[in-house]
């Protein structure tokens, strides 16, 4: 009897349904979109205006969120690393912040961010926190580990029309 594959993580899984989200969404909104099913860097969504005139491409971060019982507010934040912040933008390049609820009865939030924005605030907040914490980073000095609220992307809540392919 064959084997069946194992199942992905659960962080995957989710990391998954974000790209299918976005790509989803941008479908819907008129553009055309696709997700690779490879593990292509600062790429998870490859998307065309309708007239194949102009290519973006697209990272997706995606967290599944509740709410803390004492303030109210999104739990977790998504993840990227220390380094994405060093990095020259690209400017046909964003990213999409994907956040799943937990209740499957409510749709996902979005925030779309340019790449440049991203990056400069990156490096920026990497290096308030350094400043902050006496350059003491808690998993280790070789850590390159970043983590982004929620507040820090205000503004760019479902900024869809950033992409300039609808």
């Amino acid at each position: 009897m064959a084997q069946s594959a194992p199942k992905p993580k659960k962080n995957n899984r989710v990391g998954i349904a974000g790209e299918y989200f976005v790509a989803a969404e941008l479908n819907r909104r008129g553009a055309t979109a696709v997700t690779l099913t490879t593990n292509m860097p600062e790429v998870d969504v490859v998307a065309t205006d309708p007239s194949r005139s102009r290519t973006i491409y697209i990272q997706v971060k995606t967290k599944m969120t509740g709410r803390t019982k004492r303030t109210g507010k999104p739990t977790g934040n998504w993840h990227s690393r220390t380094w994405e912040g060093n990095k020259s933008p690209k400017p046909e390049h964003f990213w999409a912040f994907v956040s799943i609820p937990q209740s499957r009865q409510e749709p996902p939030s979005y925030w779309i961010v340019s790449d440049d924005w991203m990056r400069e605030d990156i490096k920026n907040n990497h290096a308030a926190w350094l400043l902050h914490t006496g350059g003491r980073r808690p998993r280790g000095s070789n850590s390159d580990h970043h983590g982004i609220s929620e507040d820090r992307l205000k503004g760019w809540e479902d900024s869809w029309d950033i992409l300039d392919i609808f």
